[in-house]
Order: C-alpha cells, then structure tokens, then sequence
C-alpha cells in the first residue's frame, strides 16, 4: 500500500506509547478495544495495541459490525461480500499485531444509533465479564470523525463500565491535533468526517504519542491488511501523509479511573 518512511515531524509529540503503558503499572495487561468496523483498530490503535502484545499483554478486540458499507464501490462488490472480506481483512490484522481473534457483535454497518443502547452495552460487559480487562481502549465521544456508529459504541462501552462500577480505565482515541490541515482537508474529500468534524476544541486535552520504528511499521502492516479501505486512504492523503497520520496517535481519559493514571508520572519516566 506504502513504503514506510520518515514521518514528518509536524509539531511531533515526544512522547512514546511506552510512556503510556507505563502509567498503568500492571504488566502483562489484558486489553479491551470496542470499534465500530474493521479497520478502525488499526488506525486509531494499532500502535498501542502492539506494544501490549509486545510485552506480553492479551488483546481482545470487539467489532460492533462487518462494515458492509464501507468505501467501495457497490456496483463491483455486495455488501455480504465486502463484510466477509473485511472480516477477514481484521483477521489478518490483529494477527499482524499480535491481537487475538476479534469478537463479533452483528450489527449493521450504519445503525448503531439506532439500536437499543442498554442491549448493546450489556453485550460489551459480558465481553468484559468473561475476560476481565485491566484497560479498555475505544474511540473518544465525538468518536473521532464524528461517525454515528462510532459514537454510539463510544456510549455502549462508557455505559457497560459505569454498569459495574467505573474502575476499570477508559481510554478514547481522538483525532490527534498534530494532524495537518492539508491532511484534514484531503481526507474530507473521501467523507472521512461527519459535517463539523475533526473538532479540534480539544486540541492539547490528549496524550498524545509518537510510534517508534518498530511499532510503525507493524502498524502499517495492520493498515495494509485492511486493504478495501485503507487503500482509498492512503491515495488520497498521499504517501507522506499517510504516513504521518499512521505514526501518531493521541488518546483521551473518558473516566476519572484513566485520568488519574493519565495524569500521574509513569514509572519510566519517575525513575
């Protein structure tokens, strides 16, 4: 899909996604990451996710759905088979990132909102009944692009952990302020953001990381598995771009048990 290069550092953060493990003082982690569709992992996390696994820690990943209606062209491929292809799509990409096998929730692509927010947070918390997460990663509460679905899984997760008691740790991926504005620009002419997205009021609220090398590139792995989609991506950003939006992810605390790890020194970073 792209060759990796040097990431441009536009405004880079210096920080890396080991200092944001580190704030959680528990290894070996098991994780829960929540999304909307295949891909969404990958790009918002993939860099986080790996370095769990990296040292040791479990991933399990939840797809609210198959994302059927996802960027192609309908006339070429159904929507069944696009949703089959995408899941195998997430398959091949959180092997490459050392995830396990993602659970499936069933919705339909686009009608997350519309379904019965009670229901689909009680299946996330049999989810986080049944593997017992020490941190759960999803997307932020304007679920980054704005996206319904995104949103909406936001609210399920937020909903299953308040559900039993809010102590485990929320984190939300959030579009990373050191995102150009060209970037921006050109990723709304694929309709990657809902009208009035990015909302760039909480730019400097999120803690915000620069991927080494080697997470880098098993993140662009990951991307690249996921090739019905991101592949639109990367041509419309441009190899640069993408490669710079791939090198940087940025997360927020959505409860007070991730913002008081959030806001603590790491371990690493205290000795």
């Amino acid at each position: 899909m792209t060759s990796i290069t040097t990431p441009q550092q536009f405004g880079a953060p210096t920080r890396s996604v080991g200092d944001l493990v580190d704030r959680f003082d528990r290894e070996p982690m098991t994780v829960l990451s929540v999304w909307a569709h295949p891909d969404d992992e990958s790009l918002l996390a993939a860099g986080l996710l790996a370095e769990i696994a990296r040292r040791g820690g479990d991933v399990v990943t939840v797809t609210a759905t198959a994302g059927e209606h996802g960027i192609g062209d309908t006339s070429v491929e159904h929507p069944t088979a696009l949703a089959a292809r995408r899941s195998r799509e997430l398959d091949e990409a959180l092997r490459m990132l050392g995830a396990s096998p993602a659970v499936h929730l069933g919705y339909g692509d686009g009608s997350c909102a519309e379904v019965t927010e009670r229901l689909a947070a009680h299946l996330v918390g049999r989810v986080i009944d049944r593997i017992r997460p020490d941190l759960i990663v999803t997307f932020d509460a304007d679920g980054v692009t704005g996206h319904p679905d995104h949103r909406a899984v936001h609210r399920w997760v937020r909903n299953a952990v308040a559900d039993r008691g809010d102590r485990i740790p929320v984190l939300g991926a959030a579009t990373q302020a050191v995102w150009s504005t060209s970037g921006t620009e050109r990723l709304h002419r694929i309709d990657a953001f809902w009208p009035g997205y990015p909302d760039s009021s909480h730019d400097g609220d999120g803690f915000a990381v620069r991927l080494d090398h080697e997470l880098l590139e098993r993140k662009l792995a990951a991307l690249s598995c996921h090739a019905s989609q991101m592949g639109r991506v990367a041509e419309a950003l441009g190899p640069a771009h993408f490669v710079d939006l791939a090198a940087d992810e940025c997360y927020v605390a959505t409860n007070a048990e991730a913002q008081l790890h959030l806001s603590q020194e790491s371990t690493a970073l205290a000795a």
